[in-house]
């Protein structure tokens, strides 16, 4: 595990990856801004993501996947030709995923186990 980064170099690296590329992003440029949206500190993850995934009216970033909805609207493509887009299965970031939330990416209807060296395993109740 030598080479395996800590979560938070990750969060900075991808924080530093969204600052430049804000920064190229003009209202000339190609570039979409992207912003950090998601982490899971557990996994080591962090998402970033283009702003149009982030509802500004509701204030709710929409970087996760309705599966049910995309069986459905590809079952319906397959047989129909239907076509869909992203937007018609994007479901709602839940706010324990969102980036900066307290829950660093758990969900707390999950029990968390954390390692204790020379100890097998304790069971937290979602703590950090």
């Amino acid at each position: 595990m030598k080479s395996v980064p800590y979560h938070i170099e990750v969060v900075n690296f991808a924080e530093k990856l969204a600052e430049i590329l804000r920064q190229r992003c003009s209202s000339t440029s190609p570039l979409p801004a992207y912003e950090v949206a998601c982490a899971h500190e557990h996994s080591c993850c962090v998402c970033i993501a283009n702003r149009k995934f982030f509802d500004e009216r509701r204030k709710k970033w929409r970087t996760w996947i309705n599966y049910d909805e995309f069986y459905r609207l590809w079952n319906r493509w397959k047989l129909e030709g239907t076509p869909y887009t992203k937007d018609d299965f994007a479901a709602d970031t839940p706010d324990w995923a969102v980036y900066g939330s307290a829950e660093a990416g758990f969900d707390p209807s999950m029990v968390r186990y954390r390692k204790v060296r020379g100890i097998n395993k304790r069971k937290l109740n979602n703590t950090r």
